[in-house]
């Protein structure tokens, strides 16, 4: 069977837990770059993390509920299925053999780390690497697609989890379906 023809793009990280910043920046490139689709991908066993708080299960029903509005935005389980270490070039290999066109984000603290990615330099030739700015400018030089014109994404999922555990409202900062998981599961609540 052929490779697909379609414009794929994919997001992983922890999501632990997914917040607005993720899906409005999404939201931004799926427009930039008309995608057929962007595919959510939480880490199973990330490298380069500490293994996240909440469990995959967890994570992935957060996202789920957080793209469900969106046709356009999916779910993989590739990363958490798996029981070693989640090295994102697995996953590039994975999905190149099911799309031609492939895509990912990553913010700027990412792309300035990136030659410490296993096997980084694999990359290049198998997808084009999507950098979004976070808290940080973009220092290292490769070749990224750096929008620097999408706003800054000023929300991270270790600062809800601060504020959830200090008893704080994050009701601006998470989808409303996944502020009420949060709640119903008293996730992050110390």
């Amino acid at each position: 069977m052929g490779k697909s023809i379609n414009k794929v793009c994919l997001f992983g990280g922890t999501f632990d837990p997914i917040h607005n910043g993720h899906i409005i920046a999404a939201y931004k490139i799926l427009e930039r770059f008309d995608f057929q689709k962007i595919i959510f991908i939480p880490n199973g066993n990330p490298p380069h993390r500490d293994i996240p708080e909440t469990d995959a299960i967890m994570r992935k029903k957060m996202i789920e509920f957080a793209i469900s509005p969106e046709a356009r935005f999916s779910i993989s389980n590739f990363e958490i299925n798996k029981d070693s270490i989640s090295y994102f070039i697995d996953t590039v290999k994975y999905f190149k053999e099911q799309y031609s066109d492939l895509h990912m984000i990553i913010g700027t603290d990412q792309a300035n780390r990136f030659r410490t990615w296993y096997k980084w330099k694999e990359y290049f030739p198998l997808i084009k690497i999507i950098v979004i700015k976070k808290t940080e400018p973009l220092y290292e030089i490769l070749d990224f697609i750096y929008m620097k014109d999408i706003e800054e994404i000023k929300i991270s999922s270790s600062n809800i989890r601060k504020i959830l555990l200090r008893g704080g409202n994050i009701d601006s900062l998470v989808p409303a379906s996944v502020l009420k998981f949060i709640r119903e599961k008293g996730l992050y609540a110390g």
